[in-house]
């Protein structure tokens, strides 16, 4: 091993080079020649599937076109006529020898303006001996002359005459001075008097239709122009092609092994597209875009090579310059920065690196955000615990008072309830002055004096402190608890809430002189307050979260030198004192009483 390490390569440069080769450049050859084989057949297979694609839709709307038409000589069935206040149909015409003439030339006209894909439209009939027609230009003149039973497509016509008959591409000779090719469709129109026990032919509808619907139909997709495209009936005969000159001729089959035969059928005439693709021509524009790859990745290769002698030269000293910085991170300077020069592979990494010590010092800024938007969410949902309990009490007293008392006391108590609500429910900021808390703390006095007796509330509130804030709905649960747990036991009592102010700190204190709480349970209400748990329910399934729940949104929203602090005296009465920061909505005063 010692031996074989003398002969290694002792420069960076020169190993980056080695390791480049092997780890990139014979890859990146390996996968580049795999690749380009697999695009190719890729865009072979998208190519003839997009031909495919095209062949199907033209295929369809010529299908459609040609389907349309064929149902134009069958509505020659329900063509009807008001003559002299009497219905007339196609039969009644032909057999009235009086009037048929001027029926039938109107009856091709309409048939031929109505279907722009029509070039003529020609009725032969066979019970007057007459034809009747209509071509595009409006100046074509019929030879009548004409013997309509040279036409190739008349006794097939006659022979089947319960179905349409599709003709081979022929000259409209038929009128003068016309040399246009078109194809024919012809239907038989039987007697309806006759049917179903004989087939009595009174005539011959005869729709012809001009090269120009295929052109059309062809024109609107790009065909390669390596390839051949033919439109051919079920005697292969070719109907259509491009080059005119093969029209009328039989269609063969190519022997190149090269060439295949995409083919799509029309039913509603009995064509069938061909279409001829030679792949080896298709794919002479994919080749030359191979061979074009080819040469501009050996260019990139050589790029890279030279790109990466020339940065190997230069990786010491940033990677330097990087450690020195990594490790004054690692004591926890979090200010540490790489210099970056240049827009190379290591200016990169610099960059990386210095956006990571920036990310890492936003981590840890944003741990203090989410905590806070976590005392936030917790403070939502205390605030809906109590909403319930609250209106619980609040609907009980009024129900109450409604049964023993039948006067308009109950009024006054629902206007109060109202208020109430409105207080809880509607105000939607997060502190409310102290003065409203107060209005409220009386209005629910006002309401609990009727169901627990008689209650006197004093209040101590100096003016000074009249645009003080406070948490809302902060008060009313001290107060319900004191009603409930104090009060109410003895049948009434006295309230009083004291308002100061000391150090900046807003304190207001609640006391009763109701029945008080011993050492027991006064140590365990001071648990409950300094627990994460929520208290046990009662018996009638609700837990007491008052008490509990402002002191948590308080500690929540102001930090931990605030909350409430308890002290009780069985038979004297209960003191609940509640600490806030003492600010106002114009100014926030730092030591607004010093005594």
């Amino acid at each position: 091993m010692q031996h074989f390490r003398q002969f290694s390569p002792r420069t960076l440069s020169f190993r980056f080079l080695l390791i480049f080769f092997f780890a990139a450049v014979v890859p990146f050859l390996t996968i580049s020649t795999i690749t380009l084989s697999r695009v190719s057949d890729a865009m072979e297979q998208e190519a003839q599937e997009r031909i495919t694609q095209m062949i199907h839709l033209a295929g369809s709307n010529l299908d459609s076109q040609m389907d349309a038409l064929a149902s134009v000589t069958e509505k020659m069935y329900v063509y009807s006529t008001n003559e002299y206040g009497a219905m007339k149909n196609l039969e009644d015409i032909l057999r009235d020898g009086k009037n048929t003439t001027p029926f039938m030339k109107d009856y091709v006209s309409t048939v031929l303006d109505n279907n722009r894909s029509l070039h003529n439209v020609m009725f032969i009939d066979l019970l007057n001996d007459q034809v009747y027609a209509s071509g595009k230009p409006a100046t074509k003149s019929l030879r009548y002359d004409w013997h309509y039973t040279d036409l190739d497509f008349y006794e097939e016509a006659i022979s089947h005459p319960r179905r349409l008959t599709v003709s081979e591409p022929h000259r409209e000779d038929y009128f003068f001075r016309s040399s246009e090719t078109v194809i024919s469709l012809c239907r038989p129109l039987l007697a309806l008097s006759a049917l179903p026990y004989r087939e009595v032919i009174l005539g011959l509808m005869v729709l012809d239709i001009h090269y120009s619907l295929f052109d059309d139909a062809f024109s609107a997709y790009d065909w390669a122009q390596s390839c051949e495209l033919f439109v051919t009936n079920a005697e292969d005969t070719i109907i259509y092609a491009p080059d005119a000159s093969m029209i009328g001729q039989k269609h063969v089959l190519p022997v190149q092994p090269s060439i295949s035969i995409l083919t799509e059928d029309m039913p509603s005439v009995g064509f069938t597209i061909c279409y001829h693709l030679d792949r080896d021509l298709l794919m002479r524009d994919v080749r030359r875009l191979r061979d074009s790859l080819v040469v501009l990745m050996l260019v990139a290769l050589c790029v890279m090579i030279l790109a990466t002698v020339l940065s190997s030269q230069h990786i010491s000293r940033p990677v330097k310059q990087m450690l020195k910085q990594m490790n004054r991170v690692q004591e926890g300077d979090l200010y540490a920065r790489v210099s970056v020069h240049g827009n190379d592979e290591l200016s990169d990494l610099s960059r990386g690196f210095n956006q990571m010590v920036c990310d890492l010092d936003t981590h840890i800024q944003r741990s203090y955000l989410a905590s806070i938007r976590q005392k936030e969410a917790e403070l939502d949902a205390l605030k809906m615990q109590i909403h319930p309990h609250f209106l619980y009490n609040t609907l009980e007293v009024i129900r109450m008072s409604a049964v023993e008392h039948q006067d308009m006391e109950t009024a006054s108590m629902a206007l109060a309830l109202v208020h109430q609500l409105q207080y809880v429910i509607g105000e939607r900021h997060e502190h409310v002055l102290l003065s409203t808390e107060l209005q409220m703390v009386s209005e629910y006095i006002d309401l609990v004096k009727a169901r627990y007796g008689q209650i006197d509330l004093k209040v101590n509130f100096p003016a000074r402190y009249a645009q003080c804030e406070i948490l809302k709905m902060t008060l009313q649960p001290i107060v319900e608890n004191a009603v409930q747990h104090g009060l109410r036991p003895v049948g009434g009592g006295q309230l009083s809430i004291d308002v100061q102010g000391c150090a900046g700190t807003l304190i207001i204190t609640v006391m009763d002189n109701g029945c008080g709480m011993d050492e027991e349970q006064l140590a365990r209400l001071r648990s409950q307050l300094n627990s994460r748990e929520l208290p046990e329910p009662k018996e009638d399934g609700l837990r007491s979260i008052g008490t509990k729940n402002v002191h948590d949104r308080i500690r929540l929203a102001c930090g931990e030198p605030y909350g409430l602090e308890i002290e009780s005296q069985t038979g004297v009465g209960t003191a609940v004192v509640m600490r806030l920061p003492y600010r106002t909505r114009e100014v926030k005063h730092e030591a607004p009483d010093r005594g």
